[in-house]
């Protein structure tokens, strides 16, 4: 039984942690051949953290995020170099996605648990 979320396509190329002793990456489809562990985010230090966010946008799907009726909406090449810039939509970017993977990831896994505890 795979407790994993059902990510298709190019998102399931985005990684879901970093395991900074082996310097991977680490994709769901690791996780699902038993490749590799869940690394908490927690012990990541802000760098790894910035670094997982990077991967994740330059493999993921192609968007356009608009931050400013103003400028023009911007690439997963742009919110990349936001992010190395370090600027304030560098910042929230990067904050944004490691919340999304904590809760993904853990409401994701509670769902399948009592799924399986159900079936019993």
């Amino acid at each position: 039984m795979t407790l994993l979320p059902k990510i298709k396509g190019l998102a399931r190329k985005k990684p879901v942690c970093y395991d900074p002793k082996k310097d991977r990456f680490i994709t769901l489809d690791d996780l699902d051949a038993n490749k590799a562990q869940i690394v908490p985010l927690d012990i990541l230090t802000d760098e790894q953290l910035k670094r997982l966010v990077i991967e994740r946008n330059r493999v993921g799907e192609d968007y356009k995020l608009e931050t400013n009726w103003k400028e023009p909406a911007k690439s997963p090449n742009d919110i990349i170099k936001q992010i190395e810039d370090d600027t304030e939509l560098g910042r929230v970017t990067v904050e944004a996605d490691i919340n999304y993977l904590r809760n993904r990831l853990l409401i994701d896994i509670e769902v399948e648990l009592a799924k399986s505890r159900r079936e019993r």
